[in-house]
C-alpha cells in the first residue's frame, strides 16, 4: 500500500525491496555458483544475427575477471578503467574485472574519442584514468591524452597495446588476488549527458547497484524471472542498459544477447531476427524503437509470434510512449505473449541506479494512459517540490548515488542535506483522485522556458499535446521560442511535406488554438522539416532522446524565420494567424 502526505507531495512505497547481496562481485559468484555453465553474454554476427558467434558463460566470466584484475594489477597503474568499447563479451570481462579489483570501471561511448570531445576527455582526466581500451587505432589519438596506458581491439597504433594482451585470462601475473570489495566503495562511473548542462561524472557504489536491483526485484518481479533473456542494444555507457540491464542479468544469471542499436541496424532488420530468434522473456527499449517494432511485428505476425512468445514483461523507458503504438503494442502482446504478459514503463535517473518508478502488473493490466510512469519502487520515495517553472520530482531511495565529479576534479554530493535528490524533471500525480494510479513525467525543468511576456511554457505538456493531434506523419517535435513573442515548432517529418499533411497542420494548429490554454500553450507557426534528426550531429542522443537544444541551434535560421516572416519554398511554414501561410 502506497503512503502518500499530502501536505509534504511525498509519495513512498513502504514496502521491502527484495534481498540482494551487498556488491556485484557477489552477485557474480552467486550466478557462477548456481549456473555456471549457462550463457552470461552473447554475441552475434551481422551477417548471422539468429546464431551465436561469441559467448561467454558465468564461470568462464568469473575466472576471467579475476585473472583480468591481476593483470591490471600488475601491468596498470592504479586508476579508474576507462572502457570505449562497445557492449559485448571484452566491454563485460574489463568491467567484471574492475569490480573484482575495486576500481572504478567508466563506460563512455567510443564517439567521445572518435571526435575528439574535449568536455569529455578532461572530465575522463578528472576521474584519474589508469587505463583506456578503446575498439580501433582511430580512437587511440584522442585516448592518449589521458595520459594513461592505451589498448585497443583493433589496429593498435603508436604506444597503443593490443586489447588481447589485457584479456589474456591465463596470464600468470603472480599477484596477490584483490580482497573483496566494500559495498560502500564507488564500483562505477557514468557520465551524465550534459544535454542541460556541464557533463559530469556520477560516482555509483555496489551497495547503490545492488539495492536497485532489489527494488525492481520486488516491484517487476516478472521480468527477473526465468532466469530472465533479454536481447538489448541499449548502450553500457548510459544506466539504463549498463545498469538496469546488465545487472538485471547479473542479479538473476540471465542471459543477455548483444543487439547492435538503431545506428549500425537502420532498419532494425538484425534486431528483429534476434528478437524471433531468442525469445526474450523480457523486451526492454525507448519509445522510438518500439514505434517501429510494433509497425514491423503488425506486418509479420510470424515473427512477432516467435518474439513476444516468452515475453512476461515490455518494458519502455526514457520518453513516454504514444497512445497510438502503446495501445498497437498491448494488442501484439495479447494476441502473441504468454498469459499475463504486460506493457510497463519506468522512471529513473543515472544518479539512482536507475530505478525509481515502475508499473506493476496489476497497475499495468488495467491502465490506460502510456504517460505514467507507476509508483515508486519499494524503499523509495518520490516528493513532488514546488520549483519556479513546475513541480520537481526529488528522489530518496537506497540507490541513490553519493557524490559527482566535476571537470575540475571536485565532488558535489548528489542529495541535499536531508537526503532528496532534486532530478530536475518536472512530474505529478497522474490522477490527482487516485494516488494509486502513480507518477506521471512533464519533462526536464531545464527545457522549459520564458516567451517575451514572462510566462513560463510547460514544454513537454506542449509538445506531447501536439504530436498526439498530428500522428505519426510526425516523427519529432521541437518548441522554440525562448524570449520570442509567441510559441513556435519544428515539425520533422518523413519525405517532402505534401499539401494534404501541411493542411493538416494548419488545422491541428487551429483547433488546439481555438481550445486554449494561453500563449505558453498555443503553437502560433510550424516548420515542417524533411529531414531525419542526426544523431552524429548529436540532435538525438545516444538513448535516443531528442537534444532539443542542440537541434534549435542547428536550425537557427529556420527558427527566425518562424519569427520574421520570412517564407521559403523548401520548409512549408504554416501560420494560424496567416490563411495565406506558406502551402
Amino acid at each position: 500500500m502506497l503512503e502518500f502526505a499530502g501536505s509534504d507531495g511525498i509519495l513512498r512505497n513502504p514496502s521491502r525491496p527484495s534481498d540482494m547481496p551487498g556488491t556485484l562481485v557477489a552477485l557474480l559468484d552467486r550466478a557462477a555458483r548456481h549456473a555456471p555453465d549457462r550463457p552470461f553474454v552473447i554475441e552475434t554476427a551481422p551477417a548471422r544475427p539468429d546464431a551465436v558467434a561469441r559467448a561467454t558463460t558465468y564461470a568462464e566470466a568469473r575466472h576471467a575477471a579475476h585473472r583480468i584484475a591481476a593483470n591490471l594489477a600488475a601491468t596498470t597503474p592504479p586508476g579508474a578503467v576507462v572502457v570505449a568499447l562497445p557492449p559485448g563479451v571484452d566491454h563485460l570481462l574489463l568491467t567484471l574485472a574492475a569490480y573484482v579489483a575495486g576500481r572504478p570501471v567508466v563506460p563512455v561511448s567510443p564517439a567521445v574519442f572518435e571526435h575528439d570531445d574535449e568536455v569529455r576527455l578532461r572530465l575522463l582526466r578528472a576521474v584519474g584514468p589508469g587505463l583506456v581500451a578503446v575498439p580501433s587505432g582511430r580512437c587511440v589519438p584522442a585516448a592518449e591524452r589521458l595520459d594513461a596506458p592505451v589498448f585497443a581491439a583493433t589496429t593498435p597504433e603508436g604506444p597503443a597495446a593490443p586489447l588481447a594482451t589485457l584479456l589474456a585470462a591465463d596470464a600468470d601475473t603472480g599477484a596477490v588476488p584483490p580482497r573483496p570489495p566494500d559495498p560502500a566503495s564507488v564500483c562505477k562511473l557514468l557520465l551524465t549527458s550534459g544535454s542541460t548542462g556541464v557533463p559530469k561524472a556520477v560516482a555509483q557504489t555496489h551497495r547503490m547497484l545492488t539495492a536497485n536491483q532489489g527494488m525492481l526485484a520486488a516491484l517487476l518481479p516478472e521480468a527477473c524471472a526465468g532466469p530472465p533473456v533479454v536481447v538489448d542494444w541499449l548502450p553500457w555507457s548510459h544506466t539504463f542498459g549498463g545498469n538496469h540491464d546488465l545487472h538485471l542479468v547479473l542479479a538473476h544469471a540471465g542471459t543477455l544477447v548483444v543487439d547492435e542499436g538503431p545506428a549500425r541496424d537502420p532498419d532494425l532488420s538484425r534486431r528483429l531476427r534476434r528478437l524471433s530468434a531468442f525469445r526474450p522473456t523480457a523486451i526492454f527499449d525507448v519509445p522510438r524503437v518500439f514505434d517501429r517494432l510494433v509497425a514491423s511485428w503488425e506486418q509479420a505476425t510470424d515473427d512477432a509470434a516467435r518474439a513476444l512468445s516468452r515475453a512476461e514483461v515490455v518494458f519502455y523507458a526514457g520518453a513516454s510512449l504514444s497512445a497510438d503504438t502503446f495501445d498497437r503494442l498491448r494488442r501484439l502482446l495479447a494476441r502473441h505473449g504468454p498469459p499475463g504478459a504486460f506493457v510497463s514503463c519506468g522512471y529513473g535517473a543515472t544518479e539512482t541506479g536507475p530505478l525509481v518508478t515502475a508499473v506493476p502488473a496489476a497497475l499495468a493490466r488495467t491502465r490506460k494512459d502510456p504517460r505514467g510512469i507507476g509508483i515508486p519502487a519499494p524503499g523509495a520515495s518520490v516528493r513532488l517540490a514546488r520549483a519556479d517553472a513546475g513541480t520537481e520530482l526529488w528522489v530518496s531511495s537506497p540507490a541513490v548515488a553519493p557524490y559527482y565529479v566535476g571537470p575540475d576534479g571536485t565532488r558535489a554530493p548528489v542529495a541535499d542535506v536531508d537526503g532528496w535528490f532534486h532530478t530536475g524533471d518536472a512530474g505529478s500525480l497522474l490522477d490527482p483522485a487516485d494516488v494509486a494510479a502513480g507518477l506521471r513525467i512533464d519533462g526536464r525543468l531545464a527545457e522549459n522556458f520564458k516567451l517575451a511576456t514572462g510566462t513560463w511554457v510547460p514544454v513537454a505538456a506542449v509538445r506531447e499535446r501536439l504530436a498526439a493531434a498530428l500522428g505519426p506523419q510526425v516523427r519529432h517535435v521541437v518548441l522554440v521560442g525562448p524570449d520570442a513573442p509567441f510559441l513556435a515548432a519544428l515539425l520533422f517529418v518523413d519525405g517532402d511535406p505534401a499539401p494534404g499533411l501541411v493542411r493538416r497542420v494548419r488545422d491541428v494548429l487551429t483547433h488546439l488554438a481555438a481550445d486554449g490554454g494561453g500563449s505558453s500553450r498555443i503553437v502560433r507557426a510550424a516548420a515542417l522539416v524533411a529531414r531525419a534528426l542526426d544523431p552524429a550531429a548529436g540532435e538525438i542522443t545516444e538513448k535516443g532522446s531528442v537534444h532539443e537544444a542542440r537541434v534549435r541551434t542547428r536550425c537557427a535560421d529556420l527558427v527566425a524565420a518562424l519569427y520574421d516572416g520570412t517564407r521559403t519554398a523548401t520548409v512549408p511554414i504554416v501560420r494560424v494567424d496567416d490563411p495565406q501561410s506558406s502551402t
